[in-house]
Protein backbone atom coordinates (compact mmCIF):
# COMPACT_ATOMS: atom_id res chain seq x y z
CA UNK A 1 0.00 0.00 0.00
CA UNK A 2 1.56 3.95 -0.72
CA UNK A 3 1.86 5.81 1.59
CA UNK A 4 -0.09 9.45 1.37
CA UNK A 5 2.07 12.52 0.37
CA UNK A 6 0.91 13.48 4.06
CA UNK A 7 2.84 10.87 5.54
CA UNK A 8 5.43 11.32 2.82
CA UNK A 9 5.84 15.04 3.95
CA UNK A 10 5.55 13.85 8.17
CA UNK A 11 8.38 11.37 7.43
CA UNK A 12 10.43 13.45 5.74
CA UNK A 13 10.38 16.44 8.43
CA UNK A 14 10.63 14.07 11.52
CA UNK A 15 14.53 14.56 12.45
CA UNK A 16 14.36 18.01 10.53
CA UNK A 17 15.49 19.71 13.91
CA UNK A 18 18.41 18.32 13.80
CA UNK A 19 19.26 19.43 10.33
CA UNK A 20 21.91 22.14 9.58
CA UNK A 21 20.11 25.34 8.62
CA UNK A 22 22.18 25.50 5.17
CA UNK A 23 20.56 22.44 4.27
CA UNK A 24 16.93 23.10 5.51
CA UNK A 25 17.30 26.35 3.32
CA UNK A 26 19.03 24.84 -0.04
CA UNK A 27 17.41 21.20 0.27
CA UNK A 28 14.82 20.96 2.57
CA UNK A 29 12.37 23.58 1.74
CA UNK A 30 12.53 22.92 -2.10
CA UNK A 31 11.47 19.05 -1.11
CA UNK A 32 8.44 20.15 1.20
CA UNK A 33 7.34 22.56 -1.06
CA UNK A 34 7.57 19.80 -3.85
CA UNK A 35 5.49 17.03 -1.55
CA UNK A 36 2.97 20.22 -0.86
CA UNK A 37 2.27 21.01 -4.28
CA UNK A 38 1.01 17.52 -4.78
CA UNK A 39 -1.46 17.25 -1.90
CA UNK A 40 -5.10 15.89 -2.37
CA UNK A 41 -7.54 17.39 -0.65
CA UNK A 42 -7.20 14.16 2.00
CA UNK A 43 -3.88 15.34 2.70
CA UNK A 44 -4.61 19.14 3.75
CA UNK A 45 -7.22 17.78 5.71
CA UNK A 46 -5.15 15.77 7.35
CA UNK A 47 -2.28 18.45 7.86
CA UNK A 48 -5.73 20.84 8.63
CA UNK A 49 -5.88 18.40 11.67
CA UNK A 50 -2.45 17.78 13.15
CA UNK A 51 -0.70 20.42 12.65
CA UNK A 52 -1.13 21.79 16.40
CA UNK A 53 -0.10 18.57 17.12
CA UNK A 54 3.34 18.87 15.68
CA UNK A 55 6.69 20.33 17.10
CA UNK A 56 7.15 24.21 16.78
CA UNK A 57 9.75 23.28 14.58
CA UNK A 58 7.53 21.16 11.98
CA UNK A 59 5.32 24.49 12.44
CA UNK A 60 7.41 27.03 11.47
CA UNK A 61 9.09 24.63 8.24
CA UNK A 62 5.72 24.16 6.71
CA UNK A 63 4.81 28.27 7.55
CA UNK A 64 8.11 28.94 5.46
CA UNK A 65 7.33 26.09 2.19
CA UNK A 66 3.78 27.71 1.93
CA UNK A 67 4.29 29.77 -1.25
CA UNK A 68 2.54 29.08 -4.42
CA UNK A 69 0.31 32.09 -4.34
CA UNK A 70 -2.24 30.00 -7.25
CA UNK A 71 -2.91 27.29 -4.46
CA UNK A 72 -5.91 28.15 -2.64
CA UNK A 73 -5.21 25.07 0.23
CA UNK A 74 -2.05 27.30 1.12
CA UNK A 75 -3.91 29.93 1.56
CA UNK A 76 -6.93 29.22 3.53
CA UNK A 77 -3.94 26.75 5.74
CA UNK A 78 -1.74 29.60 6.50
CA UNK A 79 -4.90 31.65 7.47
CA UNK A 80 -6.03 28.99 9.42
CA UNK A 81 -2.47 28.65 11.10
CA UNK A 82 -2.15 32.16 12.05
CA UNK A 83 -5.99 32.33 13.62
CA UNK A 84 -4.55 29.80 15.88
CA UNK A 85 -1.18 29.59 16.32
CA UNK A 86 -0.10 29.19 20.04
CA UNK A 87 3.82 30.14 19.37
CA UNK A 88 4.44 34.03 18.45
CA UNK A 89 7.48 32.79 16.36
CA UNK A 90 4.86 30.61 14.16
CA UNK A 91 2.49 33.19 13.70
CA UNK A 92 5.54 35.29 11.96
CA UNK A 93 6.25 32.90 10.07
CA UNK A 94 2.47 32.76 9.14
CA UNK A 95 2.31 35.91 8.57
CA UNK A 96 5.22 36.09 6.46
CA UNK A 97 4.29 33.52 4.11
CA UNK A 98 0.55 35.50 3.73
CA UNK A 99 2.29 38.36 2.42
CA UNK A 100 3.20 36.50 -0.75
CA UNK A 101 -0.22 35.67 -0.86
CA UNK A 102 -1.64 39.08 -0.78
CA UNK A 103 -2.84 40.21 -4.85
CA UNK A 104 -5.90 42.18 -6.14
CA UNK A 105 -7.44 38.79 -6.17
CA UNK A 106 -7.35 37.91 -2.58
CA UNK A 107 -7.56 41.26 -1.24
CA UNK A 108 -10.95 41.06 -0.29
CA UNK A 109 -10.20 37.58 1.52
CA UNK A 110 -8.08 39.42 3.85
CA UNK A 111 -9.74 42.49 4.24
CA UNK A 112 -13.37 40.46 5.13
CA UNK A 113 -11.81 38.37 8.08
CA UNK A 114 -12.37 40.87 11.15
CA UNK A 115 -10.51 37.68 12.97
CA UNK A 116 -7.72 37.39 10.95
CA UNK A 117 -7.34 41.49 10.55
CA UNK A 118 -7.63 42.19 14.57
CA UNK A 119 -4.91 39.18 15.00
CA UNK A 120 -2.35 40.75 12.58
CA UNK A 121 -3.17 44.30 14.00
CA UNK A 122 -2.16 42.83 17.43
CA UNK A 123 -5.41 42.74 19.24
CA UNK A 124 -4.38 39.22 20.84
CA UNK A 125 -0.68 38.70 19.95
CA UNK A 126 0.32 42.19 20.55
CA UNK A 127 0.83 40.78 24.52
CA UNK A 128 2.74 37.72 23.61
CA UNK A 129 4.92 39.43 21.61
CA UNK A 130 5.92 41.95 23.22
CA UNK A 131 6.80 39.82 25.59
CA UNK A 132 9.39 38.19 24.25
CA UNK A 133 11.59 41.37 22.73
CA UNK A 134 10.50 39.93 18.96
CA UNK A 135 8.42 43.07 18.54
CA UNK A 136 10.61 44.96 15.64
CA UNK A 137 10.44 41.85 13.76
CA UNK A 138 6.88 41.51 14.21
CA UNK A 139 6.50 45.11 13.38
CA UNK A 140 8.68 44.88 10.06
CA UNK A 141 6.13 41.90 8.88
CA UNK A 142 2.88 43.67 9.97
CA UNK A 143 4.14 47.00 7.82
CA UNK A 144 4.60 45.33 4.68
CA UNK A 145 1.75 42.69 5.01
CA UNK A 146 -0.34 45.88 5.00
CA UNK A 147 1.85 47.77 2.55
CA UNK A 148 1.56 45.00 0.03
CA UNK A 149 -2.65 45.01 1.08
CA UNK A 150 -3.54 48.53 0.50
CA UNK A 151 -1.55 48.80 -2.95
CA UNK A 152 -3.30 45.86 -4.44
Amino acid sequence: MAISLYEELNSYLKNSEYWYEEYWYEEGSGKVSEILSKFTQEDWNNLIKEIFNKSVDYQEKIAYCMNDIDNKNELEFLIYMTKNAKDSIVFENCLDSLIEFVTPETKFRFLSDDQLIILITGGIRKETIEGNGRNKIYKTIYEQFFEKLNNK
